[in-house]
């Protein structure tokens, strides 16, 4: 949420795991948790990696 509100750029799991001080399969884990759970979460592929962004519009309704 703080990513969305605050910065314009999109993260990976990498960038995710750094802040959290945590490992990036870790970070992958909840990541993967929040989506399953229905987050709204968009992921896109750039290159290598996945790049995982909020639907700001979408998360109000989410929190309800």
């Amino acid at each position: 949420v703080q990513n969305e509100l605050f910065s314009n750029e999109a993260f990976d799991k990498k960038y995710l795991a750094k802040q959290l001080k945590i490992s990036p399969e870790t970070a992958h884990r909840y990541i993967t948790n929040l989506i399953n759970s229905g987050a709204p979460i968009e992921i896109e592929k750039s290159s290598r990696k996945f790049i995982y962004k909020l639907d700001s519009k979408k998360l109000l309704d989410y929190l309800i």
